[in-house]
C-alpha cells in the first residue's frame, strides 16, 4: 500500500491592472455604444415621424377644411 501525505498546489493568479482591464474593456464598450445609439437613432426617427404627423393632422388647412366641411354635411343630414 502506498501512502500519500498531504500536498499543496498553488495557483498563480494574475492580477489585472487598471490600464490592462481598460485596454480590455474599449472594444466591448466601443460596440455597446455603437448599438445604443443605432437603436437611439431609430427610435428618434419614429418618434419625430409620429409626432410630424400629428402636427399636420392637428394643423393642416386642407384637413381643417374638410373636417369643417364633413361636420356641417353630417348637421345637414340629421
Amino acid at each position: 500500500a502506498t501512502t500519500t501525505g498531504p500536498t499543496t498546489t498553488t495557483t498563480e493568479m494574475n492580477v489585472l491592472a487598471a490600464k490592462e482591464f481598460e485596454e480590455y474593456c474599449k472594444q466591448p464598450v466601443a460596440i455597446v455604444t455603437a448599438l445604443s445609439m443605432v437603436v437611439m437613432i431609430s427610435v428618434n426617427i419614429i418618434v419625430m415621424f409620429a409626432f410630424f404627423t400629428k402636427l399636420d393632422k392637428m394643423f393642416n388647412p386642407s384637413r381643417l377644411a374638410a373636417k369643417a366641411r364633413h361636420k356641417m354635411f353630417v348637421s345637414r343630414i340629421s
